[in-house]
């Protein structure tokens, strides 16, 4: 991996998330193998990954698919876990192919954002009064 990897960062997940990182690509048990530059060669015992498959499946709490991740093709694009899409009124493509590999469940009605608690209330302010009027001159004139 070149430099612009941040190396430890990945380590720290991987480790952090049950898995074993290596730099003997021979070890044994090793599975997928992290490879941020494109290639020609193809594993058959092992998965070659972009870096950013370690990121995405972390976020999802999750293993995803790697035939989006292999190295030389773009890669999907990253969803953050930040993000309330229900709260957004919108549901990416990508969000929605992860949901489906999760067993959650899309709506199929557009997404509509919830009113009931945040509503926007136009409240007038008072007006200053105008020098020498007042209600009680108001009420006089009737």
């Amino acid at each position: 991996m070149s430099r612009e990897v941040p190396i430890y960062a990945l380590q720290y997940l991987i480790v952090s998330f049950g898995g074993m990182y290596t730099f003997d690509k021979d070890a044994e048990g090793i599975t997928h193998m992290i490879v941020d530059r494109p290639t020609d060669k193809k594993s058959l015992k092992k998965e070659l990954v972009q870096p950013q498959w370690v990121i995405d499946s972390v976020n999802n709490v999750m293993m995803l698919p790697t035939q989006k991740y292999f190295p030389g093709i773009p890669p999907p694009p990253h969803m953050s876990p930040f993000i309330d899409d229900k709260k957004e009124g919108y549901v990416p493509e990508r969000q929605r192919e992860i949901n489906q590999l999760k067993g959650i469940e899309d709506d199929d009605e557009p997404m509509q954002e919830d009113d009931s608690e945040e509503e926007d209330e136009v409240k007038e302010e008072p007006q200053p009064e105008k020098a020498g009027e007042s209600e009680d001159e108001d009420e006089d004139d009737s």
